[in-house]
């Protein structure tokens, strides 16, 4: 039996968009491009070269940020150009390759860890891995493989082919399990640190793809041993907007496990003091929006939001502010998570049962 992903491919690709930091991204270009009077002094001055071809300096990553992710990849690569403007160099230079795995997860809109991972395609000839950040990891594209549909998604480059939605999930996700790619994950999960990296991944791109996790071991099998994609896709939830929101998901699983609380992702509170659960497809609310939760409990009137260093802006802390007092006249006990929380789960492991707790005798006192 074949590659049993390609109605489901379709489905996604029906509705697909070009997520919104793919379109701005600013291209490679040959010289020329430029205009009739740059040479490469000129070009120097906006660009950088790359295998004869330039690119915007402002596609150039943050040093820092290069640093921590070599730093966590499997051969101690380090990659200064994000994996959307390799995977266009590399189209300039191969117009018939294939891009795949994270490289391809990064034209169909993922734009968590694919920046640190090595560009990934497949070609013609024998398969190869990289051994540095200036070379490419080429799979073998097989009969088989050849015979499963190609997608053009790049608004900047119409021909540029990508595999289909659920192979590159698959090529992700062994890259995962075989080592070739990692990143960083705390202590705290109940989970191995490549089962939370999966996780995050299935998240992702079931967020980004708009379909259930649960469509994902019949549509993987045959690449992917079945029995194995169930007990994954148990763990994920399409309602997962982050990997630092899904470790947070995770976590709360465990330090809750026992207490018959369940906390669900993306829970809608209403100004009514309804709640919807649109992620899920339960219920919808009539009245105007207060807050869509990360987590929250609509038996405890719980809610868990996990602020990443976004929230530290004037107006983003404004609005949580706003947000927050809206939610406690609506008798809801609000418990903000940092990365603080997550890198020392011992804090998690006090901070939630004590709110628990808080909000079991908010319940009484009002029975």
């Amino acid at each position: 039996m074949g590659y049993q992903g390609t109605e489901l491919d379709r489905r996604i690709a029906r509705e697909h968009f070009a997520p919104l930091h793919v379109v701005p991204r600013p291209r490679p270009v040959r010289l020329e491009e430029l205009g009739r009077k740059a040479t490469p002094e000129s070009a120097a001055e906006t660009h950088v070269q790359v295998d004869g071809l330039w690119v915007p300096k402002q596609n150039l990553r943050d040093a820092t940020i290069v640093s921590l992710g070599a730093q966590s990849h499997p051969r101690g690569l380090a990659y200064e150009l994000d994996a959307l403007t390799r995977a266009r160099l590399c189209h300039l230079q191969h117009p018939h390759w294939v891009m795949s795995g994270w490289t391809a997860a990064a034209q169909w809109g993922l734009e968590y860890v694919v920046d640190d991972a090595g560009t990934s395609v497949l070609a013609g000839g024998v398969s190869t891995v990289a051994a540095s950040s200036s070379e490419i990891t080429r799979g073998r594209k097989t009969r088989a493989l050849a015979q499963i549909p190609t997608y053009r998604i790049d608004p900047e480059f119409r021909d540029l082919q990508v595999t289909p939605p659920v192979l590159t999930l698959i090529h992700c996700l062994k890259s995962l399990w075989s080592g070739e790619h990692s990143w960083n994950i705390p202590v705290g999960t109940g989970l191995t640190d490549a089962g939370v990296r999966a996780v995050q991944l299935v998240d992702a791109m079931s967020r980004i793809f708009g379909i259930d996790p649960q469509e994902l071991p019949e549509a993987c099998a045959h690449h992917l041993d079945r029995r194995r994609m169930e007990v994954l896709t148990s763990w994920c939830d399409q309602g997962g907007e982050s990997p630092m929101e899904t470790l947070m998901r995770l976590m709360t699983r465990r330090i809750m496990r026992g207490t018959g609380r369940k906390l669900t992702s993306q829970m809608v509170v209403h100004a009514d003091g309804s709640v919807s659960d649109p992620v899920h497809g339960r219920g919808a609310g009539n009245s105007r929006i207060v807050a869509r939760l990360d987590l929250g409990c609509e038996e405890l009137k719980l809610a868990l939001q996990y602020d990443g260093s976004g929230h530290l802006h004037r107006s983003v802390r404004d609005k949580d502010s706003r947000i927050n007092a809206e939610l406690a006249n609506l008798d809801w006990h609000v418990v903000r998570v940092t990365k603080g929380h997550l890198d020392d789960v011992k804090t998690l492991e006090k901070v939630l049962p004590d709110a628990v707790r808080l909000c079991e005798r908010r319940i009484a006192q009002r029975g």
